[in-house]
């Protein structure tokens, strides 16, 4: 009887202590999903003003939002607005973010920054790289593209330096930012062409954002997977330990052809 008692208590403390613990972690995942479930909403929202803006530019203006296509390698990649104009065809990538933005044009990641906790992020100047080769391939042309990064009225920039391949701006300045490519360089023609490649090989819906979003996870697998096994994910070559001015680092041993670093 003694025994069956102390067994009863030790299973009523493990009752006692393991249920804070539960719900310790119920509340954690719920956090978690509500965080993530607001950044989605802040993005869809984001790019729904955006898309407003760019709707009032007028009849010249073929105005595309949110789509995925196919890049030269078959992966899939997503852009958030594509306008068609005789000015250009013009890529912007929308991040609605508040505080603090730093970042440099080269960098892998920026940093938003509000009061003390800071967040790192993709730099969109080398996301919508990505998304103009996509549609350089679509369109078989190689000029005329303006890449512009729009954030939030509510964000801070504090870039040290310009940048070359972009335009970031506060959403409040899109549309004079667009305006402001003034010179013809496709003919009406052309434009609607340009247009039409693009809405015949785009795909749109959740289902095919989820199928993105699961094959880009796929190639961060492989990549990673690569570079475990001391595999270059650039080029196939061998990842060596190089010496750098800032110490050692991972690089290719096809470098300077090849300039990944782990």
């Amino acid at each position: 009887m003694e025994v069956f008692g102390f067994i009863s208590a030790l299973m009523a403390m493990a009752v006692f202590f393991a249920l804070p613990l539960l719900l310790i972690i119920g509340i954690v995942v719920l956090v978690s999903g509500s965080l993530s479930s607001s950044a989605k909403r802040k993005g869809a929202t984001g790019e729904r003003m955006v898309a407003r803006v760019l709707s009032n530019l007028g009849p010249e203006y073929r105005v595309i939002n949110d789509i995925v296509i196919s890049n030269k390698n078959g992966n899939s990649t997503q852009l958030d607005h594509v306008v068609v104009s005789p000015y250009g065809i013009f890529v912007i990538e929308t991040k609605n973010y508040k505080g603090w933005i730093f970042g440099y044009e080269n960098a892998k990641q920026w940093t938003q920054t509000i009061y003390k906790r800071k967040d790192k992020f993709l730099n969109p100047i080398i996301q919508n790289k990505g998304h103009i080769r996509a549609l350089s391939y679509l369109l078989k042309k190689q000029k005329y593209f303006h890449s512009i990064i729009v954030f939030g009225n509510e964000a801070t920039f504090k870039f040290n330096d310009s940048f070359d391949s972009a335009e970031v701006v506060y959403m409040r300045q899109l549309a004079t930012v667009v305006r402001k490519h003034n010179e013809k360089v496709f003919t009406d023609t052309q434009v609607s062409e340009m247009y039409q490649a693009i809405i015949g090989a785009a795909k749109s819906g959740e289902e095919v954002s989820q199928k993105h979003v699961a094959s880009l996870n796929e190639r961060k697998y492989n990549r990673k997977q690569k570079v475990a096994n001391k595999v270059c994910p650039h080029c196939g070559g061998n990842l060596v330990e190089r010496k750098g001015k800032y110490g050692s680092f991972t690089g290719c041993s096809n470098f300077p052809r090849c300039k990944f670093k782990g």
